[in-house]
């Protein structure tokens, strides 16, 4: 028994070892809080170690009454034995002593009729004899009269009488099933006594998935990481375990072990560059002109990708590097205003002399059909109402068109992040609702957008949703915006994170 517990601590301090949990220390001198600390551990050993012992006597003492009361039981059972045998042996007495009366009796007849013949002594007896050994034996004074053993299965106790001599042939005897995985609290060479209990600790079932390998086992008790230790499974750094690993293990029991590994990618993406625009003196009014060229930027992203069972679960952005930033475009809008040159007086003559009044050279205005339309602003001069069709559609060049009072906060729905902004000139074609296009024309994904939807886009003006082009199924927002010229769509080209404004129904 000392060698069985020695080699269990053995295995004990190498499994601490293996789970980095038990470190031989070296001799090394040490603080007074750490003589201190293991004084205390000492003393606390040596008290743990004391209550053992008080528990060994108490068990001794338990035993030795468990002893005491079954040689109390095996007199009272002997006493009744002999009582038996006592009354067994006067009945038998008292049977032979008749017979033999009756014998005699017989004889004496016999004798006096001289008729005695020895087969009338001899037969009698014999009978008397196998007649008292047949009752004897028929009595059961000569059985053994067994044991009552009380027997705890794993929680169910039974009382079972005996008559075997250990407990080995006791278990045998009485087909219990016991396996090499199951445990009793007694040896199978000990001696049975009555009164004695026997307790099986029956062992259970457990059933390890790994992944879809399935693992078989039996455990008399423990956690489910002993389990799985007592399996020879190694578990990963990541791996998950449902019922947890400090779960007892006390019925049948299916243990699942998910395999969790990380994969990292790197991911480039491209950051769009935005758009400014800066109001120029020095630049005629209407006149744009394009200071700083936009470039686009990039990041790279580290993505860790969890798989489970091989399977991807979940992905996550771990790190983001950016490897060049964008540079914003920007671009100058003419504000300069060339002033009217204040005419000369004209001198007085003394002598009127006859001129002629040279005609008025006919000028013609530039057409403005935007400074005609009456926008309803506020005191900030942001439009308070909804415009018509007319109204989006009246200004004939796009620098009167974007020169219109910007929505109040009032008519805005809500606002778009415009992935894309592109602009398109005359094709020869109408419109998807059968309009030809004109300035104020945006065509977009009437799915998104639907068709006759208002919207205002900075730097452009307001625009109503009626025609589609290549707009439909893209994956992301984009807009293109009529223009009346080549050379204005030039100028625009392709922007990217555009916010624009879609209006309120009006």
């Amino acid at each position: 028994m000392r060698d069985k517990n020695e080699n269990k601590q053995s295995a004990l301090k190498d499994w601490l070892r293996k789970n980095e949990l038990f470190v031989e220390v070296e001799e090394e001198e040490i603080s007074e809080e750490e003589a201190l600390a293991l004084k205390e551990e000492e003393e606390k050993r040596i008290e743990e170690k004391e209550q053992k012992k008080e528990e060994r006597i108490a068990a001794a003492a338990e035993k030795r009454e468990k002893d005491r009361e079954s040689f109390r039981i095996f007199l009272g059972k002997a006493n009744d034995f002999l009582y038996r045998v006592r009354e067994s042996l006067q009945f038998a007495a008292e049977q032979v002593g008749t017979a033999f009366r009756n014998t005699s009796e017989k004889i004496r007849n016999a004798v006096s009729e001289k008729k005695f013949d020895p087969f009338y002594v001899v037969v009698p007896l014999i009978s008397l004899l196998i007649i008292g050994a047949s009752w004897l034996f028929a009595s059961g004074i000569f059985e053994d009269p067994g044991y009552d053993i009380i027997l705890n299965d794993s929680g169910r106790v039974t009382q079972i009488t005996t008559t075997e001599r250990t407990v080995g042939e006791f278990i045998r005897a009485n087909g219990f099933g016991y396996t090499a995985a199951d445990r009793l609290d007694a040896e199978f060479s000990d001696t049975l006594y009555d009164g004695m209990t026997i307790t099986i600790y029956r062992s259970v079932d457990v059933t390890i998935n790994k992944a879809g390998e399935i693992y078989e086992t039996k455990m008399l008790a423990g956690t489910v990481a002993d389990a799985i230790e007592e399996s020879g499974i190694t578990l990963g750094e990541n791996d998950e375990v449902y019922p947890a690993l400090e779960t007892y293990i006390t019925e049948a029991t299916t243990i699942d072990i998910i395999e969790v590994e990380y994969v990292f990618e790197k991911e480039l993406t491209t950051l769009h560059y935005t758009e400014t625009e800066k109001n120029d003196p020095t630049l005629a009014k209407g006149k744009t002109v394009v200071k700083q060229k936009g470039e686009d930027g990039y990041k790279e992203s580290t993505i860790r990708i969890t798989l489970k069972n091989g399977r991807e679960v979940a992905r996550e952005t771990v790190e983001e590097i950016v490897l060049k930033e964008p540079v914003t475009e920007i671009t100058l809008i003419g504000t300069y205003v060339k002033p009217t040159p204040t005419p000369k007086p004209t001198p007085v003559k003394t002598q009127p002399t006859k001129t002629k009044t040279p005609s008025a050279a006919k000028t013609k205005a530039p057409s403005d059909s935007s400074s005609n339309v009456n926008w309803k602003t506020n005191s900030e001069g942001k439009l308070i109402e909804v415009p018509t069709v007319s109204q989006i559609h009246s200004s004939t060049t796009l620098y009167q068109h974007k020169n219109v009072p910007p929505p109040d906060e009032s008519i805005i729905a809500k606002t778009v992040i415009l992935d894309d902004c592109t602009a398109y000139t005359h094709t020869g074609n109408k419109t998807a609702t059968g309009t030809w296009p004109r300035i104020g024309t945006v065509a977009a994904d009437p799915k998104r957008f639907p068709y006759g939807t208002k919207v205002y886009v900075p730097g452009y003006g307001y625009g109503r949703i009626e025609d589609t082009g290549s707009m439909r199924h893209r994956e992301h927002v984009l807009w293109d915006l009529f223009m009346d010229t080549e050379k204005e769509c030039r100028n625009w080209g392709r922007k990217h994170n555009v916010k624009a404004y879609v209006l309120v129904d009006d």
